[in-house]
């Protein structure tokens, strides 16, 4: 036995389940010792409980199999960062000195195969399409990818009537900081156009039984549309939290850490105040009129589709596949469905059903029915295109024809099918547009809107099932039903029209 340092030690201590060659048991490592083989008896009784402990070496035991990854712990996600969040002039920097310590040039394998490597990169032309103008109280212009939004108001601010504060983290926040965070969060979102009536109540509650506390407050205000959350860093309680307030009683909830309550800092209340104004129907920001892509003279709709698989070594839990669809001529709402559907698979299976259902959202807003479609599907491979060309094409196609009458065939865009005739110019417009309009920042992101958002609702509904598959072996006992109860989101539910999903981690710091 060799002595195991901290982190070495928490790592073993919480994830590691192992099985011995002569017994069936599994046994979870509950602790390391430092102490050598040839100081421990074998096996040993615990002074203060007098159970027995079984020690081993670690030569003697093999990992059990199907165990859940847990997430990094932040200063490892931190650490991995750091390695590669490179900028590029310092990853080719990097990669030339990689070649020159290889010596590629001289290299008698690479010789003997007949291949060479070239020091230089190869050069590509490109293209840098001017960012597009952005709408709020007025336009602004992004300048690399940011655009500032000091004395704007959002181009829709949301007006919350019924609201509550809960606070499970009475340890770290009273009710004082509520208040105060309360009243510069009041003030802040007036200030962007928001409109907040005061709290119909604050209350500390304890952290058993929150099932109940929620539905208690539904019953207590049958009008209530948002409820804040203090929470800890990290904490078990977001999942359940999550779960009940999209699936069980359809209201938004909106989770915070402690530091955001009590620090009060205005750059990221104003984080906040994004999150909640797009959750609660309003709008940040559009596309300007002089930037506004030529589709959007048409009804359009846009469409965003990913499915979002188990972690590594997982081998029980369902996929997640989501799709979202604009709902207003801006582009900036979105419906939602998702569907659990079988373990690792990335052809979407209820596509047909999914796109049916959103374009018929779609109507019910806009009284009339899409006279385009634009599809950005995330997360296929290139060996999968002939497949979501046979199977995914055709499911949207079904869709449309089913008794919706004057709908025009879906654009795919990688592009795998386009039957708009769009130029590609149009399509790098429009693509490069989508980017500005993602709700949680003032930044441009790396993919178009509807895929992300579509990525968070199936993240999402992975979260909703989390308890159900928490334990080593939980699958026991879980049905089909269970799973879609918990993750199923279709336009018979209220909550379908809103974007609660918006963010992936919403315990802001």
């Amino acid at each position: 036995m060799a002595s195991v340092c901290g982190d070495k030690r928490r790592a073993l201590t919480d994830l590691i389940c192992v099985t011995f060659s002569h017994v069936s048991h599994v046994y979870k490592i509950i602790s390391i010792t430092e102490r050598g083989a040839n100081r421990q008896t074998f096996p040993c009784k615990d002074q203060k409980t007098g159970l027995t402990k079984y020690i081993t070496v670690v030569d003697y035991f093999k990992i059990a199999s199907a165990q859940k990854v847990k997430k990094l712990a932040d200063q490892e996600i931190a650490h991995f960062l750091r390695v590669a969040a490179v900028a590029p002039a310092e990853r080719r920097k990097q990669i030339c000195k990689l070649y020159d310590q290889n010596n590629f040039s001289e290299d008698s394998m690479l010789k003997s195969l007949g291949l060479t490597i070239e020091k230089n990169p190869l050069k590509i032309a490109g293209r840098v399409l001017p960012p597009p103008l952005l709408h709020l109280s007025h336009m602004v212009e992004p300048h690399d990818g940011m655009w500032d939004v000091r004395g704007c108001r959002f181009f829709q601010g949301a007006l919350i009537r019924s609201w509550i504060v809960v606070n499970y983290n009475t340890e770290r926040v009273s009710l004082s900081h509520i208040r105060t965070f309360i009243e510069h969060l009041l003030r802040l979102g007036k200030g962007y156009g928001m409109e907040f009536n005061d709290p119909m109540t604050i209350q500390d509650m304890p952290r058993a039984r929150i099932e109940e506390h929620f539905i208690y407050f539904k019953r207590m205000f049958p009008d209530l549309q948002l409820i804040i959350v203090v929470l800890d860093k990290n904490d078990e309680l977001y999942g359940r939290l999550k779960k009940i307030g999209d699936i069980d009683i359809g209201v938004i909830t909106q989770c915070l850490q402690a530091s955001t309550v009590r620090l009060c800092k205005e750059s990221t209340m104003f984080g906040v105040l994004l999150k909640i104004n797009a959750k609660m129907g309003g709008i940040n920001n559009v596309i300007a009129n002089p930037s506004s892509p030529a589709i959007f003279n048409h009804s359009v709709m846009i469409m965003g589709a990913d499915v979002n698989h188990p972690s590594a070594g997982d081998g029980i839990s369902p996929s997640m596949a989501a799709c979202v669809a604009s709902l207003d001529r801006h582009a900036s709402m979105y419906a939602v469905e998702v569907m659990p559907q079988d373990h690792r698979v990335e052809i979407i299976q209820d596509l047909k059903q999914m796109v049916k259902n959103l374009i018929m959202s779609h109507r019910k807003v806009q009284r009339r029915w899409p006279d385009k479609i634009v599809m950005y599907r995330d997360g296929v491979s290139e060996s999968e295109f002939i497949t979501v060309l046979l199977h995914e094409v055709k499911s949207i196609r079904q869709a449309c024809a089913e008794g919706i009458q004057g709908t025009t065939r879906p654009t795919h865009y990688h592009v795998l099918w386009d039957d708009n005739n769009m130029a590609m110019d149009e399509l790098e417009t429009l693509t490069y547009s989508m980017c500005h309009l993602y709700s949680r920042c003032n930044k441009a992101v790396s993919l178009p809107t509807p895929a992300y958002y579509a990525h968070l609702a199936a993240f999402r509904a992975k979260v909703h099932i989390s308890d159900l598959f928490d334990q080593y072996d939980g699958s026991e006992g879980v049905t089909k039903e269970d799973i879609m109860n918990a993750a199923r989101m279709d336009n018979s539910h209220p909550l379908s029209y809103t974007m609660y999903y918006s963010t992936e981690t919403e315990l802001s710091s």
